[in-house]
């Protein structure tokens, strides 16, 4: 990263003991290594214009100072340490708190910081309600490192048009009734209420069994590590492979807020991947061509998506090109078609 692009960065901390101004120095040294203007006392000698006014400049010019918390700072923060000692700490709480109070308490320029001894009962009270970043551990320095250098996990997606609702309908109030507008408009306008496959009717009772095989789709469609994948249930016809994924969502209704979208091919008409989508798209009102927007349709709110009766190689291939398509969705597959799927490595 550019020098010009770099966030700058000052860190402020205590020196509780050689080890500990050892622990922070290499913290700065990373810092800089990735790209990032991080600045401590130990790089400096003397400063000429001496160390209250470059502490001072420093805080000033940083876009985020990282508190290294611990009892010994914590102490100094507040005004508890012996008299002669921890003055730099005592200078820099000053300077923050005063930069608070001017910001009126919403700043997210400071930062807190926890090595592995350290406790989040040693965050000065001033930015307790901040996030603690533990930089010992490497989930911990990636969050620090997210932050500093604006690289969120998630970003949020451009922001799309209002969906136009329905209103509900009313009885006579003497007025004329309202002009019907042609069907043409009217089905490319707001949606109407989400479109959502139903299970079998019966499905609470009459389902039986396959206890272990709803648990494995379970652990598959909910994965906690890693990118969640596609799955496949494989049988000979009439096994109850459709009874199966219906039963599977009506179980777990409630972790799909979405819906559950059942799409099957046509024997005699087999569709392709973008005729798929473009069906997809049609039940959830969602504008034509745009695949990013259906994946976050389908992802949040988490949508069951079902495919069923990819029986041939043909359709195989067609449901292996929509599950390329929707990376990430909550996808399952019916067919006849034995190990499909298995060379993707799909479940």
């Amino acid at each position: 990263m550019p020098d010009a692009a770099s966030p700058r960065v000052f860190i402020s901390y205590s020196h509780d003991s050689p080890e500990h101004q050892d622990r922070v120095l290499v913290l700065a040294d990373r810092l800089r290594v990735e790209g990032v203007n991080a600045s401590i006392d130990q790089y400096v000698q003397s400063p000429p214009e001496g160390w209250a006014d470059w502490c001072e400049t420093e805080i000033r010019k940083s876009d985020f100072v990282l508190m290294v918390c611990t009892e010994t700072y914590l102490r100094r923060v507040n005004h508890e340490e012996e008299p002669g000692k921890g003055y730099g700490v005592l200078w820099e709480a000053r300077l923050i708190r005063q930069h608070l109070y001017d910001q009126g308490s919403a700043s997210g320029k400071f930062v807190p910081v926890i090595f592995g001894d350290g406790s989040s009962a040693h965050v000065p009270t001033p930015v307790k309600g901040a996030s603690i970043h533990r930089v010992e551990t490497a989930e911990g320095y990636e969050r620090l490192y997210r932050l500093l250098t604006n690289q969120p996990f998630v970003r949020k997606p451009e922001l799309g048009t209002l969906r136009r609702l329905p209103e509900r309908p009313r009885q006579w109030t003497g007025e004329p009734p309202a002009r019907e507008e042609p069907a043409t408009t009217r089905e490319h306008e707001g949606p109407s209420k989400l479109a959502a496959s139903l299970p079998h009717p019966r499905v609470e009772d009459l389902f039986v069994g396959r206890s272990k095989e709803r648990e494995d789709l379970a652990g598959a469609v909910f994965a906690t590590n890693g990118t969640r994948r596609p799955v496949v249930v494989s049988g000979m016809a009439g096994v109850g492979k459709s009874y199966l994924v219906d039963r599977f969502f009506w179980e777990n209704a409630g972790r799909f807020p979405g819906g559950y979208l059942r799409l099957a091919f046509d024997p005699d008409t087999p569709a392709s991947a973008e005729d798929l989508l473009a069906i997809l798209r049609d039940r959830l009102k969602l504008p034509a061509g745009s695949d990013d927007a259906l994946v976050a349709r389908l992802v949040m709110p988490l949508t069951l998506v079902h495919l069923e009766n990819a029986d041939a190689f043909d359709t195989g291939g067609v449901a292996g090109d929509l599950a390329a398509l929707l990376p990430g969705c909550a996808l399952v597959i019916s067919a006849r078609l034995r190990r499909l799927g298995a060379g993707a490595g799909w479940p």
